[in-house]
């Protein structure tokens, strides 16, 4: 049961090195840690967005499908037109010119 464990955490800690090998965190005063709360973050606050602020314009009269559907749309049009502003200088955009 040990050895198992202790794979797993070699398998885990190969993870954590091999993204910091990838992207430079630490090159970019970051580490793993702050780059995942920053993904959680993130991604709650879209869903936020897109699931209750609908609900919360449905108390004005507005139909909540349409609300959801326009959210969607826009979302996905902010992030599509201005991709490279989003990747721009970051290690990912370095990684992903290559």
């Amino acid at each position: 049961m040990a050895r198992v464990d202790a794979l797993k955490f070699d398998v885990f800690l190969g993870r954590l090195i091999m993204l910091e090998r990838i992207f430079k965190l630490s090159a970019h005063g970051t580490n793993v840690r702050t780059e995942v709360m920053a993904g959680v973050t993130t991604f709650l606050t879209m869903a936020y967005i897109i699931f209750v602020n609908p609900q919360i314009l449905s108390t004005t009269g507005m139909d909540p499908g349409a609300v959801l559907t326009w959210a969607v749309i826009s979302v996905c049009l902010a992030a599509s037109l201005f991709p490279e502003q989003r990747w721009k200088g970051t290690p990912c955009q370095r990684q992903l010119s290559r």
